[in-house]
């Protein structure tokens, strides 16, 4: 499958409302579901013992797990995906596409979530790249932050593929920008206040980090 256009080319004047405009409705309410599905697991996980992956939340464990669930709604609302699953490595996925069970690097204290709700949420998050890479929407695939290397490989899985992959590699989805604890700081603070201003703001900081991670850095 060939694309005439990287799906960055002209996106980084596009604020995140005209970004959203190029994206079907249907497709924002996938990502929007899968938002919801992570929020929820990040408030148990983080409501027991949290994973090892996750204890750069702790400082933010009580914005994650209070009993306000419009806040963590207000999160899910955002258009773009909160988990990543390597989709700016085409290397990697080069690999897992030739062998899809190969042994994950990853250990099992590297888990953010327990296995079977990882592997559950994997194959979701699949199913959607694999949908969006083949309808070849450019805003959808910057909005999951995948390249077109990667959406090039993801578009072409079979489903039998994308369940093994999900099986096997779940260790690998974590959550976007983990090693950036001030944008989920500010995320989850203007949803707590239900600032509308400060959560458009943070929309187009986030395309913009996108943006920032699909574009290969000159060495």
């Amino acid at each position: 499958m060939t694309r005439s256009a990287h799906p960055t080319e002209g996106a980084a004047s596009i604020p995140s409302a005209g970004v959203r405009q190029l994206v079907p409705s249907k497709d924002i309410a996938a990502i929007r579901e899968l938002n919801e599905q992570c929020m929820e697991l990040l408030s148990q996980a983080l409501r027991t013992k949290p994973s090892p992956a996750l204890e750069w939340l702790l400082p933010l464990k009580a914005l994650l797990t209070s009993g306000r669930m419009d806040a963590r709604h207000r999160v899910a609302q955002r258009s773009f995906l909160l988990v990543d699953f390597e989709f700016c490595d085409s290397s990697w996925w080069e690999t897992i596409k030739s062998d899809p069970e190969r042994i994950s690097r990853r250990r099992v204290a590297d888990e953010a979530f327990p296995k079977k709700q990882a592997i559950a949420l994997a194959r979701a998050v699949l199913m959607l790249a694999w949908h969006t890479a083949r309808a070849d929407f450019v805003g959808a695939r910057i909005l999951m932050g995948m390249t077109t290397p990667v959406a090039n490989i993801v578009g072409t899985l079979r489903l039998s593929e994308i369940e093994r992959i999900a099986e096997h590699q779940f260790r690998r989805l974590r959550l976007r920008w983990d090693d950036r604890p001030s944008v989920w700081r500010a995320l989850l603070m203007a949803a707590h206040t239900g600032d509308a201003q400060a959560l458009d703001a943070l929309d187009v900081h986030a395309l913009q980090l996108l943006l920032s991670e699909m574009v290969p850095h000159s060495k």
